[in-house]
């Protein structure tokens, strides 16, 4: 077992650092936060959060519907308020933006412009009075991205646990791991290829990510921004979620988030855990290099590049076929648009 133990006296605190072999302390650590997790059989919950604008005040940032069920999980988002990059300063935009995330094991779905309330006709077509909602309504399919990780530990503070069971693969991934126990309970200081991170669990609340200190080099003394939860709720069946959580900069809150709506392990519709693509949207998937008009279920035409795409799309709004050798395949098989 490569690992050593070094004795540090600082806020009744040890230490064990480590490389690649966790040791028994860690791995039980461990355990316990993926008992914690693995408890939440399903999750249906509504998460609103507040970001500070500039002025001193919260201002409703994002209202997030989440559906968990098994492996899968759904977000539904609403963005009130987006930063303006030139302007550097927090704007309310006229009509908030919706998004929508599905994950599991296998790979990601994002939806953009869909409102499941307020829809346009479908199929969405290219042509006719309809077809800006072609054109806005978007979506892409990618596969799960190991390096997406450590965002995921962050997400889960925020109360959206993404990837909750790779805050293991997280540690082992590190390029540097030590293992402190504090008061409150085991803190992960780590480095990794996105900067340091402390990662505090909380011994009475099982093991659930208390704290999260991030900075932004080796040398950095203090964190660039802290994560952390300010509240649990306990619930039969020994369950634990949190209730509300803040990111702060310096002493100085910018961010806050809770949960106002909140049922666990209650029976769900598998389907409200996935992302359900709209008859007739365009779906991106890069890492195929393919682009698909999407059918009831799955892809009903497939194009392999931008250029063939868009003369389909122009051919389909003009009503006739591209004068061109190659044609998309309709239900993967070679065919005529």
């Amino acid at each position: 077992m490569n690992y050593c133990l070094v004795s540090v006296i600082f806020l009744m605190s040890s230490a064990i650092c480590f490389a690649k072999e966790l040791p028994t302390e860690a791995k039980n650590i461990l355990a316990h936060h993926k008992a914690s997790i693995a408890r939440l059989k399903s999750i249906q919950a509504k998460v609103v959060s507040r970001v500070d604008t500039g002025d001193g005040t919260l201002k409703k940032m994002t209202e997030t519907d989440w559906y968990r069920v098994g492996s899968e999980d759904r977000f539904s988002i609403k963005t009130y308020m987006s930063y303006g990059v030139q302007e550097k300063s927090w704007n309310a935009r006229k009509e908030p933006l919706l998004e929508e995330y599905g994950y599991n094991p296998k790979e990601i779905r994002i939806l953009s412009n869909w409102d499941q309330e307020n829809h346009p006709k479908l199929p969405l077509k290219p042509g006719g009075k309809h077809a800006i909602h072609f054109a806005r309504i978007e979506g892409s399919i990618q596969p799960r991205d190991p390096a997406r990780r450590y965002q995921a530990v962050l997400s889960w503070l925020l109360l959206v646990p993404i990837v909750t069971q790779d805050l293991e693969s997280l540690i082992e991934n590190a390029s540097e791991v030590d293992l402190k126990s504090t008061e409150e309970g085991p803190v992960f200081e780590l480095k990794t290829d996105h900067g340091n991170v402390n990662i505090q669990l909380d011994r009475e609340h099982g093991y659930l990510i208390k704290r999260c200190e991030w900075f932004a080099g080796d040398r950095a003394e203090k964190p660039v921004s802290i994560m952390e939860v300010t509240k649990f709720q306990h619930f039969k069946d020994k369950l634990v979620f949190p209730k509300a959580a803040v990111v702060k900069r310096g002493e100085k809150v910018v961010l806050d988030v809770d949960v106002i709506k909140l049922s666990l392990n209650e029976q769900l519709d598998s389907s409200l855990a996935r992302v359900q693509f709209p008859e007739g949207a365009r779906v991106n998937n890069p890492h195929r290099g393919e682009i698909y008009v999407w059918g009831k279920d799955k892809p009903r035409l497939t194009f392999t590049s931008n250029k063939i795409f868009h003369e389909w799309e122009k051919a389909a709004a003009g009503s006739h076929v591209p004068d061109n050798k190659e044609v998309p395949r309709r239900n993967g098989k070679a065919g005529s648009p």
